[in-house]
């Protein structure tokens, strides 16, 4: 239940951060024995030096502190669509 929390929260700051009339995307994949999910957002994107979601505010230190101990990480990246937060 705790990732389900990880994920509304990483959905929340992605709609939060876009601009009007922009969409929030999920995606999912198959990754090694689970499990790639993608959360993002169109039109909002990072500033170069951010590089790590420790710079993105409580939250999502909260976020990457949980998935690190479930052994994830979450990666924080500019993709072609906007900005994508990444975890498995």
């Amino acid at each position: 239940m705790i990732i389900v929390k990880v994920i509304l929260n990483i959905i929340k700051n992605c709609h939060e951060a876009a601009p009007p009339k922009h969409r929030v995307f999920i995606r999912t994949e198959d990754f090694k024995d689970g499990v790639l999910v993608k959360i993002g957002n169109s039109g909002s994107y990072l500033p170069q030096e951010v590089t790590s979601p420790r710079n993105h505010g409580l939250g999502l230190l909260i976020c990457e502190s949980i998935l690190r101990n479930h052994g994830s990480k979450l990666y924080s990246v500019n993709s072609s669509a906007g900005v994508e937060f990444s975890f498995s």
